[in-house]
């Protein structure tokens, strides 16, 4: 019974890679500008904010010290900057 488990966790994970692969091919080959570095950069502005706050978690999980307010955290940091930048 429990390589059945091991089993279907290792082809669940297969199967999430193998669909990324299938979908960086196809909008590769659907668009001219998929792998330009202006898109690459676009991406990662984007998910900077995200993987930030990840990698701080993910210190804090691996610590043991399980919290999982970092999105007040994010909140309350967003609003310290909106008020100082209305501030000038």
């Amino acid at each position: 019974m429990e390589t059945v488990k091991k089993s279907k966790i290792a082809w669940a994970s297969l199967v999430k890679w193998i669909f990324l692969v299938i979908l960086i091919i196809f909008f590769g080959l659907t668009s001219d500008v998929f792998f330009s570095v202006t898109n690459l950069l676009n991406i990662i502005t984007q998910i900077s904010m995200t993987g930030i706050i990840a990698l701080g978690m993910t210190y804090v999980i691996i610590t043991g010290g399980i919290d999982l307010s970092s999105g007040s955290v994010l909140a309350f940091v967003g609003c310290i900057v909106a008020i100082m930048s209305k501030a000038k």
